[in-house]
């Protein structure tokens, strides 16, 4: 492999960027490596740079049917013990699935 002048590995084209986006996420790293002809560390460095994270084994675990039922509840009851009975999880997972995904409570206005 061809180093360029600050004694690194060759620079990445424009259609390996978008090769890698596309495969990161859920795609094993020894594959991409082969696709690629990069190593894992490189794969890995790039990435980084680029902003792009793996899918966790959790996130692939939660239904459209789970996320909607959170996304309903979480924002309106202050109950954690609640949505996490009907959704099906721990309340731990519920609060920080609920914030990986931005979802804010939503205050209480009381008339007076």
């Amino acid at each position: 492999m061809a180093k360029n002048q600050r004694g690194r590995g060759r620079r990445w084209t424009d259609g390996e960027v978008a090769l890698l986006k596309e495969l990161y996420p859920e795609c094993p790293l020894p594959e991409i490596s082969k696709r690629l002809n990069r190593t894992v560390g490189a794969i890995e460095n790039r990435a980084h740079q680029l902003g792009i994270k793996r899918k966790t084994y959790l996130d692939k675990l939660w239904t459209a049917e789970e996320l909607q039922l959170l996304r309903e509840l979480y924002p309106i009851s202050n109950d954690i013990q609640y949505i996490a009975k009907r959704v099906g999880r721990s309340p731990s997972t519920i609060r920080a699935k609920a914030h990986s995904l931005g979802f804010v409570k939503r205050r209480r206005t009381y008339d007076l």
